[in-house]
């Protein structure tokens, strides 16, 4: 599996179902993407280049996206909360509610106390 071109959270989830449906015998790879057509089409949303080990730009670029997401995967399956604020993704993401019939009904909710 190409981490570098995947939403890390959605990855985590789907792994970690498979292998609740499998009866625990998921065992799971990881690469940073050796075919260029594939990652760049698949990967275009981080810009996200193969490259080859040589230590330049979009190498590092690719390394550091690989590493955040294999950060983020792995503590999804191994907390039962996390909290990353990342250079590629923040998780949490902040959310904001702005559907006001349930804005206004909690507001009068807090203002009777229940």
């Amino acid at each position: 599996m190409n981490l570098t071109v995947v939403n890390p959270v959605q990855l985590a989830e789907n792994i970690a179902m498979l292998d609740q449906m499998t009866g625990g015998r998921v065992f799971v790879g990881f690469t940073r993407g050796n075919t260029p057509r594939w990652t760049a089409t698949f990967g275009q949303h981080l810009n996200v280049r193969s490259t080859e080990s040589d230590n330049s730009e979009l190498d590092r670029r690719n390394r550091a996206i690989f590493y955040e997401n294999w950060k983020i995967v792995k503590a999804l399956w191994t907390n039962p909360t996390i909290r990353i604020e990342g250079h590629f993704w923040k998780v949490p993401r902040e959310v904001e509610w702005e559907f006001w019939p349930t804005n206004d009904h909690a507001a009068h909710t807090v203002d009777r106390g229940i």
